[in-house]
């Protein structure tokens, strides 16, 4: 898109760049002009502050600046100064273009850990390595029962909220995860259940560092 501006500027300069002052009026060149500033400020609205400029440039070119002086003819000033406003826009549009031709990508960490809410360190299995990556739902009201990871996952609530209820040395231990938050299990000594005592259903995206034939949890009576 930028390069099919850049050709329609680039015609439309070298266009006034090869007609001779006689031809038209000061009227008709600041017109042209006019349009072609026109053109590029509504398709690069980055360069609309250098509007200014071409306008300065457009103000030269009255008819009482262009006899004599500087020892050229009015007509090659005219086309000089009509060469140096295409370079101008040229420049323009390629300074201008990429910032819109590639606008930049955004990245957000969702969770970042290597220990559990107990504060246990995960450890990978051994194994065929295999990422398994899920969208888990709960009503409210459900409850995944009791269970260990043998290998490492993390859980990241997007919606809703979830209670996760770890059992440390007998003692039920509750945190409530709120959507954007997430935690880390994984660890053989730390059993957890979570549930949804919330007001609505419950998502979360649960990734399983896994290893192939490993089950992605173990239940605990």
């Amino acid at each position: 898109m930028v390069s099919s501006w850049f050709a329609t500027a680039t015609t439309t300069a070298t266009s006034l760049a090869t007609c001779t002052w006689p031809k038209k009026s000061s009227t008709q060149w600041n017109l042209a002009i006019a349009s072609l500033t026109q053109l590029i400020s509504a398709n690069i609205p980055t360069v609309m502050a250098m509007m200014g400029a071409l306008r300065l440039l457009t103000s030269h070119l009255d008819a009482s600046k262009l006899v004599g002086g500087n020892g050229q003819p009015p007509v090659q000033r005219t086309q000089t100064m009509l060469v140096k406003l295409s370079a101008l826009i040229a420049g323009l549009l390629l300074m201008a273009g990429p910032a819109q031709a590639a606008p930049q990508p955004a990245l957000e960490q969702l969770f970042k850990g290597n220990r559990t809410p107990g504060d246990r360190v995960v450890a990978y299995p051994s194994g065929t390595p295999e990422m398994r990556m899920y969208r888990v739902t709960l009503p409210v009201g459900a409850t995944i029962p009791l269970h260990i990871h043998p290998s490492p996952v993390v859980v990241v609530v997007m919606k809703g909220v979830i209670t996760n209820v770890r059992l440390v040395n007998g003692v039920e231990v509750v945190t409530l995860v709120s959507p954007g938050d997430g935690f880390l299990e994984g660890h053989p000594d730390e059993p957890h259940y979570v549930t949804n005592k919330g007001a609505e259903p419950a998502e979360a995206i649960v990734t399983f560092a896994s290893v192939v034939g490993m089950p992605n949890m173990i239940r605990m009576e």
